[in-house]
């Protein structure tokens, strides 16, 4: 996406794009902007940045891994920095998105190696690291886990290849409510 790119000025085109994705007006966008540039002086924030911002917002948690693993789903250009553009998009998204877009998004983040399918042990990390951010330290929440992931592609693939399509992902969330929950960690 590279949104930004590294220069921490907002391009009339980047604002007409962020006012149509978030229908924030440009005044608020501009606002927005200038708070983003305080925590991040060049116009890019850092995954430890970006890790720190959302530690604040979970303190007892000790999931630094789900941190990380948002910021690799935010970060769409795999450059290691989220632009403002990026981030805004992003967190707005999460807000306001349709349900297959914030479907779309929680597909990218359970598929964690890229290759556009989601595998059980994948499933089985995001849920652990989704439990440890509530701070439940449970000492089976590794079999857990592995064993919601299980029965998760078993209801979801709908191929039986054993592994997750995004079509699939979505489908069976949209299908099935109690899907989205489990794999909201809940």
């Amino acid at each position: 996406m590279g949104c930004g790119g590294s220069t921490p000025t907002l391009s009339k085109e980047e604002i007409v794009l962020l006012q149509e994705k978030t229908k924030l007006p440009e005044d608020k966008i501009r606002r927005m902007h200038q708070a983003f540039l305080k925590v991040c002086p060049a116009g890019q924030l850092t995954r430890s940045q970006f890790t720190e911002i959302y530690k604040h917002m979970f303190p007892n948690g000790k999931s630094t891994a789900f941190f990380e693993h948002m910021f690799r789903t935010f970060d769409k250009d795999n450059s290691g920095t989220l632009s403002f553009v990026e981030f805004m998009l992003a967190a707005h998204l999460t807000e306001i998105g349709t349900a297959e877009e914030i479907l779309d998004i929680s597909f990218r983040l359970y598929d964690i190696d890229g290759n556009q399918k989601i595998e059980a042990n994948e499933i089985a990390q995001i849920l652990k690291a989704l439990y440890m951010l509530h701070n439940e330290d449970r000492k089976d929440i590794e079999s857990m886990c592995n064993e919601a992931a299980k029965e998760l592609i078993a209801k979801m693939d709908t191929d039986n290849d054993g592994v997750l399509s995004r079509e699939e992902f979505i489908n069976g969330c949209l299908q099935d409510s109690s899907l989205c929950k489990v794999l909201a960690g809940n």
